[in-house]
């Protein structure tokens, strides 16, 4: 039996990678480190020397912010004037590493002067990077003026991670400040279809709730409410349900209705039988109550079959009204006549 394709796994591991690749952080030497740039503030250094790079790239500054030393930050900045935009061997800044390591102080003491949307090698912003990590206070600080919407090598926004990652305070901070909902990342998935893949019940609330296109499909035509009905997400299922298009089809013929039913999830199927088209079949040719026979789920098969009962009637019902209303046409045009 056919299974969906599960490739979330894969991507965040590629994405940890990617972003844990920054070598030779030297978080473990802060002691040394703080000693070393303490010199600076107790020498005349000449100015030209301030922005001196090392073997990686790294200026005073750039070593103080991963650092996580404010102090020494403050005084190159305000005092020493030093070039805050300049890029380590990986591209990275000062704004991005006090992001990436959540110095919260220090993001808010270079943010005021620095260029917020430079992007590291791996195409991540100071902002794309607190998104990921969940250092909401450092989000707010940047989505005042950052550009929200700028994507990096993968196609994934700050919203886009935070989503993916469950980080509702942050969705919301960068929903507030208007960052784009419906972007889609290099494999078409947005903010809202990774939310409803995890099952993150109040991000996708607040998605939908600001207009977040519900029937977007990514490169494997899955939408939110598909992935919804597969694992199972009741909640997000009935969120989605009221204005999703319930018979969006994925590339093996699956709809939200037929995947609930396969899977065995009762109260979906019974939230989605009300309104989605019961006799679409998929890529084998078997509607929503075949799969429910097939796999002797009783419960919903009964929930289809009466469904299905529901509406003949109605039609039923629809066609009586109508040939009723033709004859009561009929007899008034008739005494009209007379």
């Amino acid at each position: 039996m056919k299974t969906k394709t599960i490739i979330s796994s894969f991507i965040a591991l590629a994405l940890c990678s990617a972003l844990y690749a920054m070598p030779n952080l030297e978080q473990n030497n802060f002691k040394e480190l703080r000693i070393e740039i303490g010199d600076i503030i107790q020498q005349s250094v000449p100015q030209d020397d301030i922005n001196k790079q090392d073997e990686n790239g790294r200026t005073a500054l750039i070593r103080a912010a991963i650092a996580g030393d404010t102090e020494t930050v403050r005084f190159l900045v305000e005092e020493k004037k030093a070039n805050l935009d300049i890029q380590d061997r990986y591209g990275s800044t000062a704004l991005i590493l006090a992001a990436y390591f959540g110095h919260t102080e220090i993001v808010r003491i270079l943010a005021e002067k620095t260029n917020l949307d430079i992007q590291d090698e791996d195409g991540k912003t100071a902002l794309i990077l607190a998104a990921y990590f969940g250092h909401t206070e450092i989000v707010r600080i940047l989505a005042e003026k950052a550009n929200l919407d700028i994507q990096d090598e993968y196609g994934d926004t700050a919203l886009i991670l935070a989503a993916y990652f469950g980080h509702t305070e942050i969705v919301r901070i960068l929903v507030e400040n208007n960052a784009k909902l419906n972007i889609k990342n290099e494999h078409g998935d947005t903010a809202l279809i990774w939310a409803a893949y995890f099952g993150h019940t109040e991000i996708v609330r607040i998605l939908v709730e600001n207009n977040a296109k519900l029937n977007i499909k990514n490169e494997h035509g899955d939408t939110a409410l598909i992935w919804a009905a597969y694992f199972g997400y009741t909640e997000i299922v009935r969120i989605l349900a009221e204005k999703a298009n319930l018979d969006i089809q994925d590339r093996h013929g699956d709809t939200a209705l037929i995947l609930a039913a396969m899977k065995g999830h009762v109260e979906i199927v019974r939230i989605l039988a009300e309104k989605t088209n019961l006799d679409i079949q998929d890529e084998d040719g078997k509607t929503a109550l075949m799969w429910a026979i097939e796999k002797n789920l009783t419960e919903i098969e009964t929930i289809l079959t009466e469904a299905e009962k529901a509406r003949k009637q109605a039609r039923k019902q629809k066609w009586k009204q109508i040939g009723q209303q033709a004859l009561e046409g009929i007899v008034a045009g008739g005494q009209t006549a007379k």
